[in-house]
């Protein structure tokens, strides 16, 4: 009987740990796509998540692609 109190308790704070990380995940999805938009439309770096990682390196890679299609630039990969 403990044994099965336990084996449920173990897996509902599993659940709660999976869901938690599901919602950092999507919040740092989210600040990576509002840098990748404002590149995109030629707007300046929002001043208040300039700071964020996230958002500066979804700000660069969309900045660095659009430039990249505008000029011709094709990368080479060593894959």
């Amino acid at each position: 009987m403990i044994n099965q109190y336990l084996c449920q308790e173990q897996e509902s704070r599993g659940l709660e740990a999976l869901n938690a990380l599901e919602i950092e995940l999507d919040k740092n999805t989210d600040i990576y796509g509002a840098g990748e938009f404002d590149a995109l439309i030629g707007a300046e770096p929002d001043p208040q998540w300039a700071a964020n990682r996230l958002y500066r390196q979804g700000y660069q890679d969309s900045f660095w692609r659009l430039y990249d299609e505008k000029y011709g630039i094709k990368l080479v990969t060593e894959f």
